[in-house]
C-alpha cells in the first residue's frame, strides 16, 4: 500500500478532491480543527465523508475525540484518516466510522476499503511495539475498514466495540472488554 497515492497530488487524492471530499493540512486535526473548518457539528455528531491527510508528528495527528460520531445524515461516518508521518487516535464513544476510499467506498481507485493509515517510523525497534501508531479507546464503537499501521502499534479496541474488516501492524493490542473482531473479506478490490 503506498500512503504516496493519498498525499497531495497522489491518484486517491487528487479523485477525493475533485469530489471535494479532500482535506489536508500540516496540523493536529482533532475536535476543535474539525469544528473550525466545518467537518463537524458537535450537535449532531455528524462529521464530513472524506480523507482527512495530516503530515503532523504528533502522537495524535488525527484524533477523534467526539462522542456519539456518525455521517452526515445518518449512518456511520465514510471516512479515510491518513496520518503518514504521526499517530491516529480514536478516543470518543460511540464513533460509527467505515471507509471513503475501496471497493465499498465512494472511490475505488483499485485500493482497499482503508480506514485508518498511519506510516510512522520510529527509529528504535522497540518503540514499535509500545508506542501507538493508531489507538482506539472509549468504548462503543462500530467499524468498518481496514487499519494499516505497518510499522507500529495498533491498540484495538475499546470496551463494548465492533471492528469489521482487517489489521496490518507490527505489533497488535487488544484491550477492553465485550469487544467483537471479525474478518470483512469485501473490503479489498
Amino acid at each position: 500500500l503506498n500512503v504516496n497515492r493519498f498525499a497531495p497530488g497522489g491518484d486517491i487524492a487528487i479523485a477525493a478532491q475533485a469530489q471535494g471530499r479532500y482535506y489536508n493540512c500540516n496540523c493536529k486535526m482533532d475536535k476543535g480543527w474539525f469544528e473550525s473548518q466545518g467537518y463537524y457539528n458537535d450537535a449532531t455528531g455528524e462529521l464530513q465523508d472524506g480523507v482527512y491527510y495530516s503530515t503532523s508528528t504528533d502522537d495524535d495527528a488525527i484524533e477523534i475525540n467526539m462522542n456519539d460520531v456518525i455521517g452526515v445524515g445518518g449512518g456511520p461516518a465514510r471516512v479515510t484518516l491518513i496520518a503518514p508521518n504521526g499517530g491516529i487516535k480514536v478516543s470518543g464513544g460511540n464513533v460509527s466510522m467505515e471507509p471513503y476510499i475501496g471497493p465499498t467506498g465512494d472511490i475505488s481507485a483499485d485500493a482497499p476499503g482503508i480506514l485508518l493509515f498511519s506510516n510512522r517510523q520510529y527509529a528504535a525497534a522497540s518503540d514499535r511495539c509500545s508506542k501507538f501508531n493508531i489507538n482506539f479507546s472509549g468504548g462503543g464503537h462500530t467499524l468498518r475498514g481496514i487499519v494499516y499501521a505497518p510499522r507500529g502499534l495498533i491498540e484495538l479496541p475499546g470496551s463494548n466495540s465492533v471492528f469489521n474488516g482487517a489489521l496490518y501492524g507490527y505489533t497488535l493490542n487488544f484491550n477492553g472488554s465485550n469487544g467483537q473482531f471479525l474478518w470483512d473479506g469485501g473490503l479489498f478490490p
